[in-house]
């Protein structure tokens, strides 16, 4: 059962201020958010981040940087999204310890859960089976995440806690090549050539499933866990809403006037991992939160991206 006492904390640190996730949140008006980006301090040093602490003083912390991207950067920079998403949260939790603050959320990712085609994982999966797909080192570095949080709350009498997002869709997501997600990549990829008559390449067959969530739908779901979740638990709050890659592709063109046999779906780039499904039945349950649909969040991104790159 979770715990249902509020958490009264007023400046509550939020790490990762200008990523996808951070760029959509919404502010509760009970909070005063210290909001903090790569600019403001570099999350690996763990002096800045003491400093940050100093200086702000904050009662409470949600950590939602990482470094993160799509399959491109998973396959080059393995090394690099495992120390890197590593140290932040190591930094994070000692500095949180040092200046006497309990309360502190850390974001997982879906990629910390092993692929079983069609299977919904649900919290109690996160360190079942081994992680093979391209994005390992990511999802590593996370399923050490959740061992940080319960082995400090154990040693130290903290109150860490831990959410899984899925796929975070917005209108200020990236769209980097070699940082974006699919949907974003796809979003990209099919507005540079609406005046061509090029094929629009997919990678894979199609077939994979996955699950993206409305921001705004995250940043609530987010700061219900901060004034609700039990210390040491792990919970699921994306989307139950399950799609297929070729169903992102083909919904994508649908909202660009795009007709979807210009989709090249490029097998040999491979599928990369087939599911990445997360259960979010605990959390709605104690929340009873109703998620936007991922048709109507594809169509409001499309309109949002075309208003800004007219």
């Amino acid at each position: 059962m979770l715990n249902t006492t509020k958490v009264n904390d007023l400046r509550v640190l939020i790490t990762g201020a200008t990523g996808s996730l951070g760029k959509n949140l919404v502010i509760p008006k009970s909070i005063m958010p210290i909001l903090l980006s790569s600019k403001d301090a570099d999350l690996l040093n763990r002096e800045q981040v003491r400093n940050v602490f100093e200086r702000y003083k904050p009662e409470s912390v949600i950590h939602l940087a990482a470094m993160c991207g799509g399959r491109q950067l998973s396959v080059e920079k393995p090394a690099d999204l495992l120390t890197e998403n590593t140290l932040m949260a190591i930094n994070i939790a000692e500095s949180a310890r040092e200046f006497g603050i309990k309360r502190v959320g850390f974001a997982l990712s879906g990629a910390a859960y092993a692929s079983k085609f069609h299977h919904m994982r649900k919290e109690d999966e996160i360190h079942d089976g081994p992680l093979v797909a391209e994005d390992y080192a990511y999802g590593y570095s996370k399923r050490f995440t959740e061992v940080l949080v319960r082995s400090f709350n154990s040693q130290f009498d903290l109150d860490f806690y831990c959410f899984v997002v899925n796929g975070v869709i917005g209108n200020n997501m990236n769209y980097e090549e070699s940082k974006s997600i699919v949907i974003a990549s796809l979003i990209q990829r099919v507005f540079l050539n609406l005046n061509t008559s090029n094929s629009i390449e997919v990678w894979g067959d199609g077939t994979p499933l996955r699950q993206y969530t409305w921001a705004a739908d995250l940043s609530k779901n987010i700061f219900w866990c901060h004034n609700n979740q039990k210390k040491s638990t792990v919970l699921n709050i994306g989307t139950n809403e399950v799609v297929s890659i070729r169903n992102c592709a083909e919904t994508i063109c649908k909202y660009f006037n795009v007709p979807k046999n210009r989709l090249y779906f490029n097998k040999s780039k491979g599928n990369g991992k087939m599911s990445q499904l997360t259960d979010n039945s605990d959390f709605v349950r104690e929340s009873g939160f109703k998620f936007r649909d991922f048709d109507s969040s594809i169509r409001e991104v499309i309109a949002n991206y075309i208003s800004v790159n007219k």
